[in-house]
C-alpha cells in the first residue's frame, strides 16, 4: 500500500473528539509522521495539528487510531514529559521552542503535536531548526506497535 492510501486510511481512522470544555473547537492536522525512526516505531510516531480559535483541555482529547490493536492511552504530562522536552529542546539551534500545556490547556490558535508516547526516544526525533514555537503532548505509555497500519503488511496496493 503506498503512503498516500496509508495516510488517507489514518485521516479517516483518526477522530479526535473534544468533551464541552471550553466550547466547540475545531481543529486541522496539518501533518503526520507515520514512518517514524526508532524502535519501537510506535513510540516515535507523531501528529501535528493547529487549535482553532478557542483553548482546547489536553484532557478532552481522544483518539482512533489506524491500527485498532493500539488503544488510546491518554495524555500524560509528568517528570519524564519534561525531561524528554527539555532533552528535544537542547536540540534546536534556531529560535524555536516546545512547550508542554500549562493547566491542561493549548491555546487557541496553536500548533501542537502529538507523540504516540511519552518514551519518544529524543535521539531519533530532530527539532534542530525549529524556528516557531510547538505544543508538545504525549499519549501515555503503553502501545509499542505503529499506530498507523503500516507497522506490518497491509493488503492491497
Amino acid at each position: 500500500m503506498d503512503m498516500k492510501k496509508i495516510v488517507l486510511l489514518f485521516v479517516m481512522a483518526l477522530s479526535f473528539f473534544a468533551k464541552p470544555a471550553f466550547s466547540q473547537n475545531c481543529f486541522e492536522i496539518t501533518s503526520i509522521l507515520v514512518d517514524a525512526c526508532g524502535n519501537p516505531e510506535g513510540e516515535n510516531e507523531m501528529i501535528r495539528f493547529k487549535i482553532g480559535n478557542a483553548p482546547l483541555l489536553t484532557s478532552s482529547l481522544g483518539v482512533v487510531w489506524a491500527n485498532t490493536n493500539a488503544n488510546y492511552l491518554g495524555i500524560c504530562q509528568n517528570a519524564n514529559t519534561t525531561q524528554k522536552v527539555a532533552d528535544l529542546n537542547a536540540t534546536i539551534i534556531s529560535c524555536g521552542v516546545l512547550l508542554e500545556p500549562v493547566a491542561d490547556e493549548l491555546p487557541a490558535n496553536s500548533n501542537v503535536i502529538l507523540v504516540t508516547s511519552e518514551n519518544i526516544n529524543p535521539a531519533y526525533n530532530s527539532f534542530a531548526n525549529l524556528t516557531d514555537t510547538i505544543y508538545i503532548i504525549f499519549q501515555c505509555a503503553g502501545n509499542t506497535s505503529g499506530h498507523f497500519k503500516n507497522h506490518y503488511p497491509v493488503s492491497g496496493t
